[in-house]
């Protein structure tokens, strides 16, 4: 027996009992059309079955933010790191400050990242946007808060010495 999705065959099995079975699994989310097709032998006529539709739906994803240094000041770099979990997850991830795209990263081994410096002070609320692939479904982390603090104006002090006037000596006793 050769079992098809569409015109891709995924395997054969051998018919026991009238019978024949086959374990698949799919690379990709979505409606498959499955059939089967029987050969034939000396005693039975080949045949083929009707289409069967399955629906494979994606797997779910989770994806969790971290940002360091936290707070962080004006101007300094921080990290933000995207952790996503699911079927081995590809793709990008966006990074957000509130409706505010800062960038993107790509995948690789189940994180993404972004360096980035904010130029305004502040709550800064950040969320990672994982896009999905062919087996994960999409996801948003929960907001994180970044504190950015402004840089401190340096200030100088100067201590100005003039010579100090000649006081009378003290009388002797």
């Amino acid at each position: 027996m050769t079992f098809k999705d569409g015109s891709t065959t995924l395997g054969t099995g051998t018919v026991t009992a009238g019978k024949a079975t086959l374990a698949a699994s799919f690379a990709t989310s979505g409606s498959h059309s499955l059939s089967a097709a029987y050969t034939g032998d000396s005693n039975n006529a080949a045949s083929a079955s009707a289409a069967v539709t399955e629906t494979v739906n994606l797997n779910a994803s989770t994806t969790t933010l971290g940002v360091t240094p936290n707070p962080a000041t004006v101007g300094q770099n921080v990290t933000l790191t995207a952790t996503i979990t699911g079927t081995s997850p590809t793709g990008t991830v966006t990074f957000k400050d509130g409706a505010t795209t800062l960038g993107t990263g790509t995948i690789s081994a189940g994180k993404a990242t972004l360096a980035k410096s904010f130029t305004t002070a502040g709550v800064h609320s950040l969320t990672a946007v994982y896009a999905g692939d062919a087996s994960n479904a999409t996801s948003t982390s929960s907001a994180l808060t970044e504190t950015v603090n402004a840089v401190l104006a340096s200030t100088t002090t100067a201590l100005n010495v003039t010579p100090a006037a000649s006081l009378p000596a003290a009388a002797s006793r």
